[in-house]
């Protein structure tokens, strides 16, 4: 079975990983040797560490002289046979292991090409390789006979360079990305493509009509998850109509879709609830973690921990996790929905909201605001940042606590890793502006 590590991993986290899933060969490049050769001492089994560079004493030549010739006729496999563990991210809590058969990957190909068919495309991924989505892009260009074009990483300034030099047809985006290029000074090659689609996880509504009209494609919704493969996407049909409505789509085909209250009651049309799925893209289970296995499989369903509603056409709207809310006097505030309105603001380049606990109310609303370069604090004072929202969110929604940021601690998949905001100090009160104290002052902005 194959076992993807995040490169930049160091010896905390990888070390879980390799403990918890104990390979007997790792793979790296050069830079990554080191490290992994002594977290391969510490495991219960032999593990022979190989690196990429062809330098003794691990380089690729080494196993090479080793190996004896094998009959791939011989390794023959089931659909139900294991073939990978890929690790969740890790935001809510300590990363598990999702066994992925052969049948998985290949119902979630076949799915995904039925709601996005094409010949011979060229699709351009900056995902990182150590989540699932980029395999999976993969294999559908195989399997269409089409081919990827893969960057190390994202960079805003390069994107379009390397879609018109390499003739991308369709692109794949997660996070932050859209945002990013939607907020960037205009490219003399933004317009000089050929992609007729992008497939995006979580298209800014805010943002969604600047995308289109300034790229000239449509930006498909995508959702999904490493335990339940492609959820829900926005037909492309029916794309134009929707555009700005922040509907992550329709369930996939074969996909089972139900939305439950906190007793498991489904709710209804508009009702906010958590996600409960059945499809074609279900993992076999946590590695080794058979009570969480039972907890999230319950009865066949996978139950997401994410809070979506569907509306009387079938149309899905994310609205954030279940654990990534405001709990305040009583009344549970979407994350989502409070950042939805921040980046708004035409100076605000990216925010992120998390809770802050209070004495009185439970929880109070904060607001990390990451300005768009060129523009200060003083340009864009908290009270206008509050009058805003206050003007487009209930009154217990608008956030109390505001403070200014020059970066965000970011996730490998480019989301805001809100576990470290929540840990980077004792107090989250300390050093931001409250909107209940309004002689309260932001000294300056806070940085990793």
């Amino acid at each position: 079975m194959l076992v993807s590590i995040n490169p930049t991993a160091r010896e905390h986290d990888a070390g879980y990983i390799l403990r918890d899933s104990e390979p007997t060969v790792l793979i790296t490049e050069s830079g990554n040797g080191d490290l992994l050769a002594r977290l391969a001492k510490s495991l219960p089994n032999p593990c022979l560490v190989v690196t990429l560079d062809g330098q003794e004493p691990r380089g690729l030549p080494t196993p090479e002289r080793g190996s004896a010739p094998f009959d791939l006729r011989a390794a023959q496999c089931q659909r139900d046979d294991m073939i990978a563990i890929f690790y969740t991210s890790g935001t809510t809590g300590v990363p598990k292991g999702c066994l992925f058969s052969h049948e998985r990957w290949l119902r979630s190909i076949d799915t995904d090409m039925r709601m996005v068919p094409g010949g011979r495309d060229r699709a351009f991924s900056t995902g990182p390789f150590f989540y699932a989505d980029p395999a999976l892009f993969l294999l559908m260009m195989l399997q269409s006979g089409g081919s990827l074009v893969v960057a190390r990483r994202f960079s805003v300034s390069r994107y379009w360079d390397i879609v018109h030099r390499f003739d991308v047809t369709r692109v794949h985006a997660i996070a932050s990305m859209p945002v990013l290029l939607a907020k960037a000074p205009p490219h003399p090659l933004e317009r000089a493509h050929r992609v007729d689609h992008a497939i995006c996880a979580a298209v800014p509504a805010d943002l969604h009509a600047t995308l289109v009209g300034r790229f000239g494609f449509p930006w498909l919704d995508n959702y999904g998850s490493t335990e339940a493969g492609t959820i829900c996407r926005m037909p492309w049909h029916m794309h134009d109509e929707m555009i700005g409505s922040g509907s992550i789509g329709i369930p996939a085909p074969e996909v089972d879709l139900r939305i439950t209250d906190d007793v498991g009651k489904d709710v209804l049309p508009d009702q906010i609830g958590e996600a409960l799925i059945r499809g074609p893209g279900m993992f076999s289970g946590y590695f080794r973690l058979p009570d969480a296995t039972q907890e999230a499989l319950c009865d066949g369903w996978f139950h997401s921990g994410d809070l979506v509603r569907q509306d009387a056409r079938s149309f899905v709207y994310f609205m954030g996790r279940k654990k990534d809310v405001v709990r305040r006097s009583g009344e549970n505030i979407s994350a989502a929905e409070v950042e939805t309105v921040l980046r708004q603001m035409p100076e605000i380049k990216d925010a992120a909201v998390v809770p802050v606990p209070d004495e009185v109310r439970g929880e109070e609303v904060k607001a990390y605001i990451l300005l768009v370069d060129d523009i200060n604090p003083s340009e864009l004072p908290p009270e206008r940042i509050a009058a805003f929202c206050s003007s487009h969110l209930a009154p217990f929604k608008v956030p109390r606590f505001i403070e200014y940021r020059q970066n965000f601690p970011r996730t490998p998949s480019e989301r805001v890793d809100k576990r470290q905001l929540k840990e980077e100090k004792p107090d989250l009160r300390a050093d931001c502006w409250d909107r209940e104290l309004p002689k309260s002052t932001v000294d300056g902005s806070s940085q990793l």
